[in-house]
């Protein structure tokens, strides 16, 4: 697995989310999808998963356990309507130096990656669509926060676990609906 993020504790923490969260009607599309380990998992309960990634060896692994991926950076060149799109993004306040660094540094404030990632995904929710993403204490929460609603969307955080040296959170956004 060398080259590929693997499976760790922010991976079950969102699996776990996905699961309460997917329904079997749903259209998945997870983005970054490292190993598939979410992908593979939930295309056993949802009608459609597709899996973006822009590392090759991770996309390589995920294709050989099932996972339909496409090599891509976060959403570029995805078409259709999704009703659940998942997210880990890589959140420690680091600039990316290479490739394998592009799994865990998300550039300054820990948010600039998972920013431009709202950013893009707002066109590709259906309906009644959804994301979960997971956020680190050691991020700018505060400051990302202040971009998704700016771009329209809700934001809940529905789960958390404390972690030895920093605290993981899973949150969900939704568009915000006009009255």
């Amino acid at each position: 697995m060398s080259g590929v993020y693997p499976p760790s504790e922010d991976t079950y923490l969102l699996l776990r989310n996905a699961l309460r969260e997917v329904r079997r009607e749903d259209r998945v599309l997870e983005v970054g999808c490292g190993s598939g380990k979410i992908s593979e998992e939930l295309s056993k309960v949802a009608r459609e998963v597709f899996a973006t990634e822009i590392n090759p060896y991770s996309a390589r692994f995920a294709h050989e356990r099932g996972v339909e991926v496409i090599l891509t950076d976060l959403t570029r060149g995805i078409k259709g309507e999704f009703d659940l799109i998942l997210f880990n993004p890589p959140y420690l306040p680091e600039k990316a130096t290479d490739l394998e660094s592009l799994a865990w540094a998300g550039g300054e404030g820990g948010i600039e990656v998972a920013k431009r990632f709202i950013d893009e995904a707002q066109r590709l929710l259906s309906e009644r669509g959804r994301i979960l993403l997971v956020l680190s204490s050691l991020s700018e929460i505060s400051e990302f926060l202040e971009h998704a609603k700016r771009t329209g969307f809700e934001v809940e955080v529905i789960d958390e676990e404390r972690l030895f040296f920093e605290r993981l959170y899973v949150l969900r956004l939704e568009p915000r609906k006009s009255i």
